[in-house]
């Protein structure tokens, strides 16, 4: 009965509706009201309806339409945004290709463990739609925040269930800044740049030891992490996959401590504290 208990076919399908009349009026309201009360950015919590909607067929609506009346919903609220502030911004959580129309930014948030499938979905949203932001939940566990970073994500930070800030987590914070200072100093060989997964390098090590690539035209780049606890390993970057090679002689290391080492060459070795990470651009 899983799939059959859903809000598309049972009495909330009147009341969440795109098709329904009331509940159409209800979100114009709402957003109206939002507008007066001089806020002029809104965060629309899953726009979309993927699932067909029966509850209206016996009113001429077709169940495969739902999908594009939300977007017709959405659509109007954003034409309200944009006459009370040209500049307003609609940001709408997990990403919909097809709603990319009506929708200025993406948010879509994960809290599963890095498995190759995720890897590859990372890897699609990335290049399908790079104006979403990925953010990965994390509470006050430094080998996610670690991870997180690894992946070119962005905190979703929930310390203590929400509860609480990092001001509670003093340790954890500190680990938060220094990510943050790394990321500010490699941002646009990473974050900013096209993340590959494990396309175009070679990775060995041992448990807790990962490593992601990262593509931009200054060339390839690299993050090595040792999640929870220490673990070293080696990448071996094939630069002939890349778009860019970099320079085989203007390599750097950024380290999670702020120091830099230079290096050469397409095949590197790391040793990594737990929770360090390293940045390699080439």
């Amino acid at each position: 009965m899983g799939d059959l208990w859903s809000h598309h076919i049972g009495p909330q399908s009147y009341v969440f509706s795109p098709f329904s009349r009331a509940h159409r009026n209800r979100v114009t309201r709402i957003s109206r009201d939002y507008l007066g009360l001089g806020y002029t950015s809104m965060f629309y919590d899953q726009p979309f309806e993927y699932e067909p909607d029966y509850g209206f067929t016996g009113r001429g609506k077709q169940p495969d339409m739902a999908h594009h009346e939300a977007l017709t919903l959405v659509g109007k609220v954003r034409r309200l945004l944009l006459a009370a502030n040209p500049g307003a911004v609609i940001i709408g959580e997990e990403s919909d290709i097809l709603a990319t129309p009506v929708i200025d930014q993406w948010m879509s948030w994960s809290i599963s463990e890095p498995t190759p499938e995720l890897v590859e979905r990372v890897e699609l949203m990335r290049y399908s739609m790079p104006h979403t932001i990925l953010s990965w939940v994390v509470d006050h566990e430094p080998e996610r925040a670690t991870l997180a970073f690894a992946f070119g994500m962005q905190l979703c930070l929930m310390v203590h269930g929400g509860d609480a800030t990092l001001e509670d987590e003093p340790a954890f914070a500190a680990h938060v800044h220094a990510l943050a200072n790394l990321r500010r100093a490699t941002a646009e060989r990473t974050v900013m740049a096209r993340f590959r997964g494990t396309r175009g390098i070679e990775v060995e090590g041992g448990e807790g030891f990962v490593a992601y690539a990262y593509e931009s035209p200054s060339g390839p780049a690299v993050i090595a992490a040792a999640a929870g606890k220490k673990a070293k390993g080696k990448v071996k970057v094939r630069r002939d996959a890349f778009a860019a090679p970099g320079k085989p002689r203007g390599g750097t290391i950024f380290r999670l401590d702020g120091s830099t080492v230079a290096s050469s060459g397409s095949t590197r070795d790391f040793v990594l504290g737990a929770n360090e990470v390293a940045v390699w651009t080439l």
